[in-house]
Formats: C-alpha cells, structure tokens, sequence
C-alpha cells in the first residue's frame, strides 16, 4: 500500500466510526480528497486507491487535473467561484461548492450548466457578509 492509500483508509476508518456512533450509514458520507497544490501524479495515486472524487479551489489548475487524471475522477471545485472564471467552470464540475457573487446564482441557472447544486455552501471567514454568498 502506497503511503496515499494507508491516509484514504485511516480516513475512511474514522469516517466509519463516526458513521456508527451517529447511526448513519457511511456510504451516505463522500470524501472529497482535496488536490489543492498535489500534482497530477498525486491525483493518480488516489485514483488508484480508490479515491475518485476530488476538489480543488482553482478553476484553472482543477481543469488541467482533470484532463490528465481522466473520465473516472469526478470534481467539485471548493472554495468559491469568482465571476471571472465561471465560464471556464461551468460544466467541468460535479459540483460548485461557494459562489463568489449572487449573480452567479442566476448565471448558472441560465443554462450554461454548474452541475447538480442541490445544497451547494461557502463559509465565509471575514466580517464582511457580503463578500461571500452562499446559495
């Protein structure tokens, strides 16, 4: 086992005993491997693994991740997307986690396709409320 696939599967543990504590089935529980700074090769690590969801926080590194990692891996992008780059996202995740200006709301909505939002979030960490929405 690759030192990649001992971490996924000390968390997948304590993700099952949490699971078992709280009553929930843990196959309701998806672990995002977050990619944020990992090269490709890391990618591909996971990927064999078992690990096939993975996030990243930047449109344009997660977009060349995806074209080396493959159709198995699916994206969410974390963190929040900014205006400038929604046309590059959309359609390339499974699922946009934050939204950087209430306007996007509305820009995804118009077809150009974020993927399945159903409860998307964003956590802002500033005192500033309206410098991060969250649908």
């Amino acid at each position: 086992m690759t030192g990649v696939a001992v971490r996924l599967q000390l968390v997948r543990d304590r993700i099952a005993a949490a699971c078992a504590r709280a009553g929930r089935d843990p196959g309701s529980v998806r672990l995002v491997a977050v990619s944020k700074t990992v090269p490709v090769a890391g990618v591909a690590e996971a990927l064999a693994a078992g690990q096939t969801l993975f996030g990243e926080n930047r449109v344009q590194e997660a977009l060349a991740k995806m074209s080396e990692a493959g159709p198995e891996a699916t994206w969410h992008l974390v963190g929040h997307l900014q205006k400038n780059k929604a046309r590059h996202a959309a359609g390339a995740f499974e699922l946009i986690h934050g939204l950087d200006d209430s306007e996007l709301e509305d820009f995804g909505q118009s077809g150009i396709g974020f993927g399945t939002m159903s409860n998307p979030f964003g956590i802002g960490t500033g005192n500033d409320a309206g410098a991060f929405y969250s649908g």
